[in-house]
């Protein structure tokens, strides 16, 4: 019916909702119902929606010249070198472009043509998938970070190339399109689990069953360790570094999602027994899932959520880079979290349903996001997205959205509360200004502005040019061509605002890492992606086989992408706890006491293993010593170990293993740490030698005898957030332990504890026994409840 010269269907889906195939709009396949015909007699009557759609005989001018000039511009802006549509694979793009026209051509000679669909509407989309094709076949491909591996190789043979692959698919799947009227979404979740079971089979069969081990991995394993000990404490007095220090590395790094989901298995088990089956959980087995979930959430139907599902596994090359390669899984599984609470906020407001489940859903997804907290940022393109669905907010969405919300936040208080006072300094690192860039917002000038938009630009293409086409083309592109409104109000102001922190955030804050939002932006554009692809591939009309067999094809070629990166055959590559760094944590188990402790003098980089070091003290049992065990930001730490007072003369590094028991001092470093140690034959002797890629380690024991007690003949069982002291015979009245004194360190009584004063401002821990033969030291972390007892200071 038309109401004020506007056409008006009334359409109801399946108990009583808006059909799932396209949200904001109404079915294709569904019937229009007139006024009267909501509900059959003595029924109950059905709930209808009202949905405003497009005159039908009005060509979209204004979309389709918007997707010819963003296709346009895209091929401009990621054309790299030579010329903009490469010369060699000519062949192949002219067999892909024959296709339409004996399409067409069939189309006219079928008998039957009821089922066709006005093609103007899908004119925009259709000038948009032309551009995607180009751009495969343009200079972009060439990019040293293109997200299609051996798409077009110099020097491969031709049945190698991933354009010949999509040739073939695309011949292959046109026919079928042709003739096979039926769309059922089965074939496209089974190739889901195909590409989730093939993945994960080749990712066991690399690893065969030794963890992660490079960069970060170590490091992140070491984390959840500590996480799975001590969770819900999130301050730790962690024994195993340093001779005791205060840890919060865990908090900001995301290290709480993996924790959390894996802790079952983390608690029962070693770290490094659990990390690669683990990996593989989130990323080969969540990570798709939760996309294909987001995708149901905001109204797609199965197919588009099988799509949604296979496009998660892999975003974008630097999404493989940061999680795969450096081993940073605690911000990657935060990225993924962008789906759900971006697809969750647009099924309350558009669909309006925010029932219980979907609250529940909310809540943790938002959690969970805020785990590494730049992802916050998602929220400022919510708001940049507001004055668009603010009509649709009702007072219970209003509600039940503030109520999500202020949980969520409530959940992650132990969080912020840690990074806002014992983590600020990570903080303010994190935030402090550019420089010369600009140094205050006061410095900002139009020259100064004009003077950064080049370089943010630049930087923001090299990241684009590293994700999916498909996300680029239908998730980004899509969102401003095609006729779904909704989608385009809500997220097109999230991806703009994305966009812009990845590529200028450096510009302002260039310690910050923001530009790994790259990652979460084309999460984002997942959810609108899958839908609009589900759209396309749902459509009965045999004159857009050729696009869909195209867009079939990039699917399931983006899905083998995902499965050859996770056979360790990409530009990323990952790399396994190889041989030298069991046989230097064999040794050290087999040649070193228990109670010393081991230095690594001079900074450790990727020495030992091509990782951090940070995981070792579990693996051999001994307590350790550097400077950036963990990688700390450069700026942050010295990078050089043991502290300067201690590392400038004979007398001052003897004096250091003293005060906190070193018995072995390892180092690579021939000048001056390894030509020093040789020198000094009368304390230090030559034990142990090694290879580990290319780098000589050299292993000297120190003449001394370890003691972790000084005064008393005992030992020392070290945990995390405690001590327990025990002595062989009667206790003294006072000891001396050679561990660092925090705030926060207590112990049980009658025993009590103080700090000691000792060289160089170091402080350690000075215990009163009370006569007893076993003494628990605590740590809870200050501002907490501490019991109530005085703590002498040494010489009172």
């Amino acid at each position: 019916m038309e109401v004020n010269g506007k056409r008006l269907v009334l359409t109801a889906g399946k108990n009583g909702y808006p059909n799932r195939t396209e949200p904001g709009e109404h079915s294709a396949d569904a019937s229009p119902v007139s006024a009267g015909a909501g509900h059959d007699e003595g029924s109950r009557p059905r709930v209808v929606r009202i949905c405003r759609t497009r005159m039908p005989g009005r060509f979209p001018f204004f979309r389709t010249a918007l997707a010819t000039v963003f296709g346009a511009s895209l091929l401009g802006f990621f054309h790299t070198h030579g010329t903009l549509i490469l010369a060699r694979p000519w062949p192949l793009l002219l067999w892909i472009l024959f296709q339409p026209f004996w399409c067409i051509l069939l189309w006219r000679r079928a008998p039957d043509r009821s089922l066709s669909v006005r093609l103007r509407i899908w004119t925009p989309l259709l000038v948009l998938n032309g551009f995607l094709l180009l751009h495969l076949f343009s200079s972009a491909a060439r990019y040293d970070w293109f997200f299609f591996g051996n798409w077009i190789p110099l020097d491969h043979r031709l049945a190698a190339w991933g354009l010949v692959r999509l040739a073939i698919l695309t011949a292959l799947f046109t026919p079928l399109f042709l003739l096979c009227r039926r769309r059922s979404w089965f074939p496209y979740v089974a190739v889901m689990l195909f590409f989730q079971v093939v993945a994960l089979y080749f990712f066991l069969n690399v690893t065969d069953g030794r963890p992660l081990y490079r960069i970060d991995h170590p490091a992140f394993m070491f984390r959840l360790h500590e996480f799975a000990r001590t969770f819900p404490q999130l301050v730790n007095y962690m024994p195993h570094w340093n001779a005791g220090t205060v840890h919060i590395a865990g908090t900001p790094s995301g290290t709480g999602g993996p924790g959390l989901l894996l802790w079952p298995w983390l608690r029962a088990w070693p770290a490094h027994t659990v990390y690669n089956n683990g990996f593989a959980f989130l990323f080969i087995g969540l990570v798709p899932w939760l996309g294909a979930a987001s995708v149901r959430a905001a109204g797609g139907d199965r197919t588009a959520a099988a799509a949604g599902g296979i496009l998660a596994m892999g975003v974008s090359q630097q999404y493989f880079l940061w999680t795969l390669h450096y081993g940073t899984i605690g911000a990657g599984l935060s990225a993924a979290m962008t789906m759900p609470v971006s697809a969750l906020v647009f099924r309350a407001l558009w669909m309006r349903r925010c029932g219980v489940g979907t609250a529940i859903a909310l809540i943790a997804a938002i959690l969970f996001l805020l785990q590494w907290p730049p992802h916050g940022f998602l929220a400022l393109g919510m708001i940049a997205a507001f004055p668009w669905v603010a009509r649709r907010l009702t007072r219970r969405i209003s509600l039940v959205l503030a109520g999500c919300l202020m949980v969520a936040l409530l959940l992650y208080v132990p969080w912020m509360r840690v990074m806002l006072t014992m983590g600020r300094h990570l903080v303010d690192w994190v935030f402090q200004d550019g420089g010369d860039v600009a140094g205050s917002p006061t410095a900002l000038s139009w020259e100064s502005l004009r003077s950064m938009a080049m370089p943010g630009a630049r930087h923001l293409l090299a990241l684009l040019r590293q994700g999916n086409p498909l996300l680029l083309f239908l998730g980004f592109g899509g969102l401003l061509v095609d006729r779904h409104r909704g989608l385009r109000r809500w997220y097109l102001p999230m991806l703009i605002v994305l966009a812009l922190i990845t590529g200028w955030s450096t510009q302002f804050k260039p310690e910050s890492q923001f530009s790994r939002l790259a990652i979460a932006f084309f999460f984002v554009t997942v959810v609108p992606a899958a839908i609009l692809l589900g759209s396309i591939l749902r459509q009965r009309d045999a004159r857009l086989a050729p696009v869909q067999a195209l867009l079939l094809a990039l699917l399931l070629l983006s899905g083998w992408n995902t499965v050859r990166v996770f056979a360790n055959r990409s530009l990323a590559p990952f790399t396994v706890m190889d041989e030298p760094v069991p046989r230097l944590v064999d040794w050290i188990r087999e040649n070193t006491p228990e109670d010393g402790r081991i230095l690594f003098a001079g900074r450790t980089v990727h020495a030992y293993g091509l990782g951090k070091i940070a995981y070792l003290p579990i693996l051999t049992g001994r307590e350790m010593m550097a400077d950036d065990y963990y990688g700390f930001p450069i700026g942050m730490i010295e990078y050089e170990y043991p502290p300067r007072p201690f590392r400038d003369s004979l007398d001052g590094l003897l004096r250091f293993c003293e005060i906190y028991n070193v018995t072995h001092v390892i180092s690579y470093h021939q000048r001056p740490w390894i030509r020093f140690l040789r020198s000094h034959t009368e304390n230090f002797t030559e034990v142990f030698a090694m290879t580990s890629y290319d780098l000589r380690l050299k292993i000297f024991q120190v003449h001394r005898t370890s003691g972790l007690i000084e005064g008393a003949a005992g030992r020392i069982e070290a945990d995390f957030n405690r001590l327990r002291v025990t002595f062989d015979d009667t206790p003294p009245e006072t000891v001396i332990l050679r561990y660092n004194w925090v705030p926060g360190l207590d112990a049980v009584p009658p025993a009590r504890i103080a700090p000691y004063a000792t060289d160089a401002g170091l402080v350690r821990v000075k215990l009163w026994p009370a006569g007893q033969h076993a003494v628990d030291i605590r740590y809870r972390p200050p501002g907490r409840k501490q019991r109530d007892r005085r703590q002498t200071a040494d010489g009172e």
